[in-house]
């Protein structure tokens, strides 16, 4: 085995396959990447057998960049772990981890898919957990470190019909009382500009991404990686216009902050809403705000195109998915307005 560089500057990784025998290659970014790999790979042939799960997962984060809380997860998954009180937990993964890969069956994965529903676990969460596994799979089988990706053809669980976070407008004004007023002007922003209230979301929202002329904001969403514009309704833009001006002159940057004026943490925010919650006697989560502004809008006659527009959505389908029960409100109103076909003869006769 063996690591080179070529003219491209890229590194290549000579390696024997484990499994084949056979003699193969694999090019990389960098030397540090190209080490890793070989290692792992100098490490399957000693070892002269198919790569087991838990090996199998190991070389995963060995050659990806995941972050420390992805890494914990594939832990637990597949070593469990142990309480204070020296009791081992087994990770819903443990009891395959010494398993071949290429030996594992259908038979296995719902095994696993049973422990989880025992522990209590919804059908999102355990779906989650064998895609991670699938992953792992994947790769092994893309970088022909195993022959076969065992669970490849094997569906998800079917989830249901998502739900939409539960919450009124009135329980909304109830816990906003009970807030600090720089948490309050959190919760006007998230309403106004329809935002996740969360830290790469909301609080990371800077002043640089209003535009005053054509009264829109542009915002980022970290969770689909997308840029929406998104109109001021009227009662935000003036109020924003005057704080914006002051915290310019002061030189702050973010829309929203704690009431030191520095970035709010997220726990700082949790911890704030419970207990406005709780004094409010309500169980609205903070996501709601994000869905009563949607909600309120359909309901006032929007339609769903422009709704979605404003939430960021690429599909109106999400958008009727979630917001079906706002839809309902809105064909009250709808059927309301229709003229009274009753009165038709009269008005025939005074013709």
């Amino acid at each position: 085995m063996s690591i080179c560089q070529r003219k491209s500057g890229a590194w290549l990784v000579k390696y024997k396959d484990a499994v084949s025998g056979q003699w193969k290659q694999r090019q990389f970014k960098t030397r540090e990447e190209a080490a890793e790999f070989d290692a792992a790979a100098r490490q399957a042939v000693e070892q002269q057998a198919p790569l087991s799960v838990r090996e199998a997962v190991a070389v995963y984060i060995q050659n990806h960049t995941l972050a420390q809380k992805r890494i914990g997860l594939y832990d637990m998954l597949v070593n469990g772990y142990d309480r204070k009180s020296g009791i081992h937990t087994t990770g819903y993964a443990e009891p395959l981890a010494d398993r071949y890969v290429e030996g594992l069956t259908r038979q296995d994965l719902e095994a696993m898919r049973q422990r989880m529903l025992a522990a209590g676990l919804k059908p999102i969460t355990i779906n989650s957990r064998v895609s991670m596994l699938k992953a792992v799979f994947a790769w092994c089988e893309s970088e022909e470190l195993t022959s076969v990706n065992p669970w490849r053809k094997y569906r998800n669980l079917p989830e249901g019909q998502k739900r939409h976070w539960q919450g009124t407008i009135e329980e909304l004004q109830q816990v906003y009382q009970h807030l600090h007023p720089c948490y309050q002007w959190a919760v006007r922003t998230a309403m106004a500009l329809c935002l996740r209230p969360g830290q790469k979301e909301l609080f990371a929202l800077e002043w640089s991404a209003f535009e005053w002329q054509s009264r829109t904001v542009s915002v980022w969403m970290p969770k689909v990686q997308r840029t929406k514009v998104v109109f001021m309704p009227d009662w935000y833009y003036q109020e924003a216009w005057e704080r914006c001006q002051a915290d310019t002159a002061a030189g702050h940057t973010l829309v929203c902050r704690n009431p030191r004026n520095r970035c709010i943490c997220f726990d700082a925010w949790a911890r704030a809403w419970q207990r406005a919650r709780q004094k409010a006697g309500a169980k609205i989560p903070p996501y709601a705000i994000r869905h009563i502004a949607a909600s309120e809008m359909l309901c006032a006659g929007a339609d769903m195109a422009s709704v979605a527009a404003q939430l960021g959505h690429s599909n109106v389908a999400t958008t009727a998915q979630f917001y079906i029960h706002a839809l309902s409100r809105g064909q009250k109103q709808a059927a309301m307005a229709l003229p009274n076909a009753t009165k038709f003869g009269e008005f025939g006769e005074k013709n």
